[in-house]
């Protein structure tokens, strides 16, 4: 009689593990992405909002869309809290590129941040089977999506009460592909879908002025145009610099802001300066990110956040040295970079874009972000 009521209790137990199992499952499955919850009077509510499409090469095609207010190409926001975001595309020839945005916007009370490891990104290529991968995993090995080239990101993984981040990506067909790939999705329609997981957090385990001994210095302006001006309500022609150090994880990072403001009265005229980036650490650091943003006589702050975005300005170039490649840039540790950079307007204007950037006051910032750790795997530079 004892050896069977041990028995029942070994089931019981048993039983009630499985159900205490299934139950966490359940939860964290439910909890991957975090919508709107109240807390007290705190309300937490991080979602997309305002996708776009943001450039395509002329051969890329779209699924037809059943709603004609939206432009063909526009990602789709979708999920129960906006925070997954779909869209198809069909590249339909090598070197093929499709771009694409939309904001994250914390519209609660709550400090929030992202989980890679719980975000998930869901490809299908033509009639195959859909593969789903997390963020963590894909930047880990990214040849799963051979012969693609894709990338998604944010400028930080937090955001603040109130704040808005965009949220930038593209995808692209290599151009160096083999017959046999070609032939694998030639015509085919690629569908992409990415939801993404915020999870309450403190600021606190961010953010630590301080912790990273990175810099800029030292700013010298070597040349300008014959008819090159500044305007009246500035002190000096040299960019102002702003750094910042914080971290998160187990990453460091530096934010750096160069910002001026000139006039070009002639389309002969530019501006050329130099800065130091000084990095004082015994480890070396890369850059993560390159942002340039510009506002002509105070309308719309248009910011590039790729190289394509920056090359496809309407009135300007930027022309950097050696020191940066166009893509990534890293320093020594305890090692000095002196950066130069060229600023000027674009070759062969029309008239009339000559006429509505002439005279007029252009002020520029340059965002770069510095890291010890690559911000996706945590690999050291």
């Amino acid at each position: 009689m004892r050896k069977k009521n041990k028995k029942h209790k070994i089931v019981a137990f048993l039983f009630t593990i499985i159900l205490i199992g299934i139950g966490y499952a359940y939860l964290t499955a439910n909890l991957k992405i975090t919508g709107t919850t109240k807390i007290g009077n705190a309300r937490f509510d991080v979602h997309f909002e305002n996708a776009q499409k943001r450039y395509a090469t002329s051969n890329v095609t779209f699924s037809s869309n059943s709603n004609s207010n939206i432009e063909p190409g526009t990602p789709i926001i979708k999920g129960e809290n906006n925070t997954e975001l779909e869209w198809e595309v069909t590249l339909n020839r090598p070197g093929d590129r499709y771009d694409f945005s939309v904001d994250v916007v914390n519209s609660g009370d709550i400090f929030a941040y992202v989980d890679y490891n719980n975000t998930f990104l869901t490809y299908q290529i033509g009639d195959e089977e859909a593969v789903t991968i997390s963020l963590s995993d894909f930047y880990e090995d990214s040849s799963i999506l051979e012969p693609l080239n894709f990338d998604i990101f944010l400028s930080r993984i937090y955001i603040r009460p109130g704040e808005i981040q965009e949220l930038g990506g593209y995808v692209t067909l290599k151009e160096d592909i083999t017959n046999e790939q070609w032939e694998s999705i030639r015509g085919k329609t690629i569908k992409l879908n990415v939801n993404y997981c915020f999870i309450q957090g403190e600021e606190s385990e961010f953010i630590h002025p301080g912790s990273m001994d990175v810099r800029f210095d030292n700013p010298i302006v070597n040349s300008i145009g014959t008819t090159t001006t500044f305007p009246s309500n500035i002190n000096s022609n040299i960019p102002i610099i702003t750094n910042k150090s914080y971290s998160f994880a187990l990453t460091d990072f530096t934010d750096h802001t160069l910002e001026y403001e000139v006039i070009f009265n002639s389309i002969d005229d530019y501006y050329d300066f130099s800065v130091d980036i000084i990095n004082n650490e015994n480890y070396s650091i890369g850059i993560d990110e390159l942002r340039i943003s510009v506002q002509i006589d105070g309308g719309e702050i248009i910011t590039h956040r790729t190289l394509d975005e920056i090359i496809r300005n309407e009135y300007f170039k930027w022309t950097f040295d050696d020191s940066y490649d166009n893509s990534f840039i890293t320093i020594s540790k305890n090692h000095t970079v002196h950066t130069n950079l060229v600023f000027s307007l674009k070759d062969n204007l029309t008239e009339e874009q000559l006429n509505n950037v002439l005279g007029k006051v252009i002020k520029v910032k340059y965002f770069f972000e510095y890291s010890k750790y690559n911000q996706y795997t945590h690999d050291q530079m």
